[in-house]
Formats: C-alpha cells, structure tokens, sequence
C-alpha cells in the first residue's frame, strides 16, 4: 500500500473548513440592511451573495478538482491489486499465507471460550 495518503487533501480540507468558518463568520457579522435599498453583490444582497459563492460555489469547485487530482494517488494500483488477487487465491485455496489452514484449526487456532490456544 502507498504510504501517506493524506498529505494535501487534509490541508485542501482543513482549509476548506475555515473557508466556510469565514464565510459564515463575514455572514453573522455584516449589519444589518436596509430592506427599501440593500447593497447588492452581483445581483444579490450582500448577506446572500456571500453565502451563495463563498459559502456554496467556491467550495462546490475545489472539492471535485481535489478528487480528480488525488484519483491516482488514493486508489489502489497494479500492484496493490496483484497482491489482493494472491490474498483472496490463498483464502480461496484454503490456506492464510502462513501455512495454517484459514478455518482456524491449524496451530494458531483459539479456543473461543477460553480465548487461549486449543
């Protein structure tokens, strides 16, 4: 298996996260408005139009980009599957790759009662 899987998309998500804590946080803190003439922000109240592309569409881009980025990097390769494909042939055949039969009565079979060796 790969070794660290989770270097930049847990930085990617963590700031994602304060993203959106900003985004809510510029939210609460706005006054509030006029109701007969609000600033309006590309067509919408400054309060909704924060919420909308700050707090919605800009996290809506960065989360698919960083999946299609890491795709490669988190799944499994050709030879992570070659050596599931031995595993699941030797359960199959019977055996657990250590000689010992994989039904459990072999010598490292456990007594369930007693949770020691049988």
């Amino acid at each position: 298996m790969k070794e660290e899987r989770s270097g930049p998309a847990t930085w990617v998500f963590l700031g994602t996260g304060a993203w959106l804590m900003l985004g809510f946080g510029i939210v609460l803190s706005l006054p509030v408005e006029d109701p007969e003439a609000p600033r309006l922000l590309l067509g919408l109240p400054l309060r909704t139009a924060v919420l909308f592309y700050g707090v919605g569409l800009a996290p809506a881009f960065v989360v698919p980009w960083l999946y299609a980025r890491l795709f490669d990097a988190h799944t499994l390769g050709d030879d992570d599957l070659r050596r599931l494909h031995e595993a699941s042939a030797r359960v199959k055949a019977g055996t657990s790759g250590t000689g010992a039969p994989a039904d459990g009565t072999g010598p490292a079979a456990v007594d369930p009662e007693t949770g020691g060796p049988s």
